[in-house]
Formats: structure tokens, sequence, C-alpha cells
């Protein structure tokens, strides 16, 4: 079985507040070194809560909960 490929260690997350006709939706992005994006969200999020739990699953870790 091959494993799955790595993501690069060092990702910029972005989560970005998306105006749809005066309601307020939310997405995320995350980039490389070079700013390209490397993954995204496949949809948009009613909260960001909602969004970030979606980040998570993807491997987004706070910036918190990486100090020692």
């Amino acid at each position: 079985m091959t494993p799955e490929p790595q993501l690069p260690r060092l990702l910029r997350w972005c989560f970005i507040a998306v105006d749809s006709s005066g309601y307020i939706r939310w997405r995320w992005e995350a980039r490389n070194h070079r700013s390209d994006v490397v993954l995204e969200s496949t949809q948009d999020f009613d909260t960001y809560t909602e969004c970030v739990d979606d980040a998570h699953r993807s491997g987004y870790v706070a910036p918190e909960s990486r100090l020692p």
C-alpha cells in the first residue's frame, strides 16, 4: 500500500469571510511559502467555528496548540 503524501510542514492557513448577498459565510485556504494554494475548503461554512473544524480535519493546527 502506498503511503499518503505528506503536506508541507509550513503552511499559512487563511480563514476568509465571504459576503454572499449580505450573508457572511466562511472558507479556508492553506498556502505554501510561495503563496500557492495547496489546500482549500470544498464548501463555504455558516460559522467560523465550522470552518476551523473542517480545516482541523485537513491538517490545520491552531498556533496556540504548537506551543510547548
